[in-house]
């Protein structure tokens, strides 16, 4: 598999981001729309921009960069916001602010040129994972009022961390591995990110049509 057929197939998730982006819509203007969920047509904007960039250019470093911080902040406040303060918040805020603090001096050390930004974003979606981790962990270990399955943050949690375990192996060690493997397999390995950005996606839609059936049973609990 060449380069251009690797970018070709990464039209896939493009197409899944737009989707996904408007099923985010649905959630505007929603009164029973959980806070934590507010803004998450920008996040896949910013998801779709991402691609996009991939797609047509490694020599966006700026804005790169600006994306790297976005995403790591969008999805780590998230994970804060939708978790039920416990005996553990503190150290997950702290993990928060030391990967952002990290992400941040990393990308000011020269190492946000192409390839080495994909490591950096790499470590940033290790804070990310964390965080996703506490999300669980703070979940099941507390009594929730609904289903977890009809509960959008689980299924923005679950996209966010099947995602993560799949491509923070081939963010931190992209250069590594373009470097010693032969170019057919690096990109038949490569394969992993469009396929983990589809259930990424999947998993996104979920939460979105979550937010739906809560909108439905309040309508009903009201009449």
């Amino acid at each position: 598999m060449t380069e251009n057929q690797y970018n070709l197939i990464l039209y896939i998730p493009l197409i899944f981001n737009w989707i996904t982006f408007l099923f985010s819509l649905r959630t505007i203007g929603k009164n029973n729309t959980p806070s934590y969920m507010n803004g998450f047509y920008l996040y896949n904007l910013v998801g779709i921009s991402i691609v996009t960039i991939f797609l047509f250019s490694h020599t966006i470093y700026f804005v790169n960069n600006i994306l790297i911080l976005f995403n790591f902040s969008f999805l780590g406040y998230f994970f804060l916001r939708a978790s039920k303060k416990d005996k553990s918040f503190n150290i997950a805020s702290f993990i928060f602010i030391l990967f952002f603090g990290l992400t941040i001096f990393l990308l000011k050390s020269r190492l946000y040129e192409y390839p080495m930004a994909r490591s950096v974003s790499g470590i940033s979606g290790v804070g990310e994972l964390l965080l996703c981790a506490y999300y669980f962990i703070n979940s099941f270990g507390v009594k929730n009022e609904v289903s977890l399955k009809s509960e959008p943050a689980f299924w923005i949690a679950l996209g966010v961390f099947v995602f993560l375990l799949f491509t923070i192996p081939l963010l931190l060690f992209d250069h590594f591995l373009h470097t010693n493997l032969d170019e057919k397999y690096f990109f038949r390995l490569a394969l992993v990110y469009p396929f983990s950005v589809l259930i990424f996606d999947c998993c996104f839609i979920k939460a979105f049509l979550c937010t739906k059936k809560l909108d439905n049973s309040i309508h009903k609990v009201s009449e």
